[in-house]
């Protein structure tokens, strides 16, 4: 419950945040801009941590949430980094590393189905930003197309 409610309040800052005269300036892509498909996942990250939080509250009327919250804190830890080198070394190589350690930090320990699912994921979401939507992603230092 203390997750769910703690991306409930990061999705209500970040969804409030979209609307800041900032991100309304690039509507040259069908009249979309650069947080379109940003607000689309906010909302549905909005409506699914309030149902965890419904199911979360029902099941535990009487039980105490158990702890420590040590993965939780190292997720968010992961996420805050992974934001900050976004924009230092670029989109694909961040998200390869983050969507590496993500799931190491959750538990999961099976190297080489986290690596493939890495490099898929990376690459189909840069190719849908990139190509479907046009919307540039921050790219490396040192490689010119990534």
């Amino acid at each position: 419950m203390f997750t769910a409610a703690g991306i409930l309040f990061a999705g209500i800052f970040l969804v409030w945040h979209t609307f800041d005269p900032a991100y309304e300036t690039s509507f040259m892509t069908a009249g979309r801009g650069p947080v379109f498909y940003p607000r689309i996942i906010l909302w549905a990250v909005l409506l699914l941590s309030i149902i965890v939080l419904v199911q979360a509250r029902a099941e535990s009327r009487d039980e105490e949430e158990p702890g420590p919250y040590g993965w939780t804190i190292a997720a968010l830890v992961a996420t805050g980094l992974y934001t900050l080198a976004i924009t230092r070394i670029g989109f694909v190589i961040s998200t390869l590393a983050f969507t590496v350690v993500l799931p190491w930090i959750m538990g999961y320990r099976r190297v080489p189905i986290i690596l493939g699912l890495a490099v898929i994921y990376t690459f189909a979401v840069w190719y849908v930003f990139e190509e479907v939507f046009l919307i540039i992603l921050p790219s490396s230092p040192w490689f010119d197309t990534f």
